[in-house]
């Protein structure tokens, strides 16, 4: 009578595919050899699918993997919870996960099927003895030093957990660990690493730029892999990309963008563009009007962008790595802070400048990109 259990939260990308991390066993899912197998046969499931009512296809890879699960022989405890993006995820995922575990847990110990049981008016169900919690025993052993003592459970009754907490109760629970099983550690490596966000800046005059230029290589300004010959770029080194495509995913007017366009082919200088097509765009899709939805329309829109990426082998990536983007600043911003550099300190635009001590750049060239 009793389960496996299954949660899966899942999302879904582009237009209607499943995430890259799942998109093999979507594939699995769906072949026809699988209906025979029937591999969830021992298994009770439950589906939080993320989506945005914004895109055409709303939570279709969250909705596949509920029908194929149930067409599969799962047991589903709740429907599939859809959560939208658009009004708002906690709507539908705090009440979710506030009752998904005792829900999921009920259905794989067969509490509901014998709830079913005792309800039917066909059916007379015999009452149902339920045991009492286990009582832990404790002994307190016997040590040569008489300040240390050392309290040790009974081999045959399970300890108790060291929390009582909620959260701790949860992990368990998805862990499908015993009340003696300790929980996993988490090794420190595998951790984010937290480091300061401060950076030194230090003026470069001529003679000391010259100087520097003398001792600098290429090797010098780039971290080398240690898995291969080519070079990785930093945050501090970053790869100059450029936009190869673009093309909305959510229903969007094209309207401003081809406007936008045609500006980029008349303006003057590169600052120029910039802010009379941002203009244009916060004109086209204003955030702050009485229609509060179109506000949040307006503020939903989604891109995907095709960037150029480098043609040799210094830009090196594994499935699974993340690539940063860093975006200059805006020129409004870029212009205040260069003349009050100017105005309170002397210093000009085109001074060098060191930051982090890596290789010098221009002071404009600085403040746009960092």
């Amino acid at each position: 009578n009793t389960k496996h259990g299954i949660i899966i939260v899942c999302s879904t990308t582009g237009n209607a595919d499943a995430p890259e991390n799942s998109d093999r066993f979507v594939r699995w899912l769906k072949r026809k050899s699988t209906d025979t197998q029937q591999p969830f046969k021992h298994c009770a499931y439950a589906v939080l699918a993320l989506g945005d009512t914004n895109y055409d296809v709303f939570c279709a890879t969250g909705k596949t993997i509920d029908k194929r699960l149930k067409e599969l022989g799962g047991t589903r405890c709740c429907p599939v919870a859809l959560a939208d993006e658009a009004t708002g995820l906690e709507e539908t995922v705090d009440p979710w996960t506030g009752s998904v575990i005792q829900k999921l847990a009920a259905e794989c110990n067969g509490s509901t099927r014998i709830q079913e049981s005792v309800s039917s008016p066909t059916t007379v169900a015999k009452p149902v003895k339920v045991a009492a919690p286990p009582k832990t025993i404790l002994k307190e052993s016997s040590s040569s030093s008489s300040e240390e003592k050392k309290m040790e459970f009974d081999e045959t009754i399970p300890a108790v957990s060291q929390s009582s907490s909620a959260g701790v109760a949860t992990i368990r629970k998805l862990l499908s660990l015993l009340p003696k099983d300790a929980i996993p550690a988490v090794d420190n490596k595998s951790l984010p690493s937290m480091v300061s966000s401060l950076s030194s800046c230090e003026l470069i005059n001529d003679e000391e730029q010259h100087g520097r230029e003398r001792g600098n290589s290429v090797a010098d300004n780039m971290t080398v892999s240690s898995g291969s010959s080519g070079f990785l770029y930093t945050l501090n080194k970053p790869y100059e990309s450029t936009i190869l495509g673009a093309r909305y995913l959510t229903k969007t007017n094209t309207e401003c963008a081809k406007k936008a366009s045609e500006l980029f082919a008349n303006s003057s200088t590169a600052d120029e563009k910039i802010v009379e097509a941002k203009t244009l765009y916060n004109d086209h899709f204003p955030l702050s009007t009485d229609d509060e939805i179109e506000c949040t329309k307006n503020g939903k829109r989604v891109i995907e962008m095709t960037l150029a990426l480098p043609d040799d082998f210094t830009l090196e990536y594994q499935p699974g790595d993340s690539v940063g983007l860093v975006v200059p600043n805006t020129p409004e911003a870029t212009n205040f802070i260069l003349l009050m550099l100017q105005k309170n300190h002397g210093v000009l635009p085109s001074q060098k400048i060191s930051v982090d001590s890596n290789h010098p750049i221009t002071v404009e060239e600085a403040i746009r990109t960092t």
